[in-house]
């Protein structure tokens, strides 16, 4: 009998578990010869402000100590600008086209709820997940079946709106909208006009008592979620390097944490660690989708998201100094990444505009195999889709046929210069519709196309760009190079139909 076939014959026999605690008691596999995985996703993590990836600020210097004994991959992507797809991309292997979580909602296909990382482990594999991230949670729970533990967002929250949902007993649709989105505009929805605006008082000041207890640690606000969750990074931390030594093995650990990812909340300590450093971001012509953001707003904003940078630097360092400390790395590769990046440029700020520079997609990967004592770079372009074949090479099982993957470089993949990756951002197309409207770029380097479709005013516009005659992205060649352009856009037109004509076919 496995553990999860045991904890539901236990709760059909009437007994409880704290499932966190029973987890821990669980025994530790003797002399396991297979590795565990524990996979860090770090949100709105852009390589091209990590020190170790050339940032002329000194953001990483914990990442730039474990790369050293790690595989770092010079030109990974991610396979969205958006969180929902481009998560779900490195948990099923297949880019968005595929599994077609186009949305910040809409869940994946049917076929991938049973085929999935979780679900193609080997059943000897303890699986456990946490995120910080609404859509990840959604992500998570439609594989949940496959999953021994998903740790609630509420066990790590200093601040949890959803406990004072039971206050409001006489409207329990308020209390719905008023815990799970205080801040903004669902609580309109509740059909007590007079009471709408009390209950969002109130829990507004139950939160801003949190935040004051903890304003000499975060002189900007303690971060905060979608659903109103305040939370601290160092509890996550605390909470790994606690539980992770006792974590029955061989383990599949996914851990996906909002860091840095916007609003900007640096640590005292980090706070205004970069004031006199004289450094300026590149600065660029605005782009057609702009969003009219002055130069020195956005190097505003990129310092603080900086500073915040280093204190999640600081939070990798002390998880990996303890793990190695206490033996958990001995047999377990970590792997610490990001779903997509986050722009400064060309009057933009974040990553929900449809544009897909090498700062929304060019995302770290890093990769700490057992007893490896030496650093390896790679350089052959990677792709978010490659993760979890390779963890299945590593485990011990097959990709499956219909990954779009492929096993990374020094970890059982070959080094393929000439492969093609590609990234999208389709958040305004029907899920089960071709992909007429949205951002691509299809890569094959040192060339990268974008291409825009279905935009008013906009569709049919290509860019091409030579990376490493060009890394910042400021020369478009595609009016010189049109045979090479329609060559990335008959592959990218390819690829996508094939994708379509196997998951659209009804």
């Amino acid at each position: 009998m496995n553990r999860r076939d045991f904890l539901k014959l236990s709760a059909a026999a009437g007994l409880y578990f704290p499932f966190s605690k029973f987890a821990q008691r669980l025994p530790q596999a003797a002399n396991s010869n297979q590795p565990n995985f524990l996979i860090l996703v770090f949100d709105t993590f852009t390589a091209r402000h990590v020190s170790l990836y050339g940032y002329q600020r000194k953001t990483t210097p914990n990442l730039e100590r474990i790369a050293k004994r790690a595989n770092v991959y010079r030109r990974h992507y991610a396979a969205s600008s958006h969180t929902k797809p481009s998560t779900s991309s490195l948990l099923t292997g297949v880019y968005p086209w595929s599994h077609r979580a186009l949305t910040y909602y809409t869940p994946l296909m049917d076929f991938f709820t049973n085929n999935n990382l979780f679900s193609l482990m080997p059943p000897q594999y303890y699986k456990f997940a946490f995120t910080h991230n609404t859509f990840v949670t959604n992500i998570l729970r439609q594989f949940e079946d496959h999953i021994d533990y998903i740790k609630p967002m509420a066990e790590l929250a200093l601040f949890n709106p959803n406990e004072f949902q039971n206050i409001f007993q006489n409207d329990k649709r308020l209390g719905f909208y008023s815990s799970k989105r205080w801040r903004d505009d669902y609580i309109s929805r509740s059909s007590s006009l007079y009471i709408n605006p009390l209950a969002k008082a109130f829990i507004g000041l139950q939160a801003s008592a949190v935040q004051k207890k903890y304003k000499d640690d975060y002189p900007l606000g303690l971060s905060d979620n979608l659903e109103g969750y305040l939370y601290k990074l160092e509890d996550a931390t605390n909470w790994m390097m606690a539980d992770l030594p006792n974590q029955p093995a061989p383990f599949l650990g996914y851990i996906h944490v909002l860091p840095p990812h916007e609003t900007y909340q640096p640590r005292a300590d980090f706070l205004g660690r970069f004031n006199e450093d004289g450094f300026h971001l590149t600065e660029k012509p605005p782009h057609f989708f702009t969003e009219g953001r002055e130069q020195k707003a956005l190097e505003q904003q990129a310092q603080l998201y900086d500073e915040y940078i280093a204190l999640v630097d600081s939070e990798i360092g002390r998880l990996y100094d303890s793990l190695e400390k206490n033996g958990a790395l001995e047999n377990t590769y970590l792997i610490i990444t990001s779903d997509h990046g986050q722009s400064f440029e060309r009057g933009i700020h974040g990553h929900g505009q449809p544009v897909l520079y090498e700062t929304n997609i060019h995302i770290p990967l890093i990769i700490h195999a057992p007893h490896q004592t030496e650093g390896r770079e790679i350089f052959t372009p990677t792709s978010i889709v490659d993760i979890a074949p390779t963890l299945l090479l590593l485990a011990g099982q097959p990709a499956p046929t219909w990954s779009e993957g492929s096993p990374l470089p020094q970890l059982g993949g070959e080094e393929k210069e000439a492969r093609l990756i590609y990234t999208m951002e389709n958040t305004r197309n029907y899920k089960l519709k071709p992909l007429i409207n949205g951002t691509f770029t299809a890569l094959q380097y040192p060339y990268k196309l974008i291409t825009y479709k279905g935009y008013q005013g906009f569709d049919g516009i290509d860019e091409l760009y030579h990376l490493e005659q060009d890394p910042e992205e400021l020369e478009n060649i595609a009016p010189k190079r049109a045979d090479l352009v329609q060559m990335l856009k008959n592959e990218l037109d390819k690829a996508r139909a094939a994708a379509e004509k196997v998951y659209l076919k009804k």
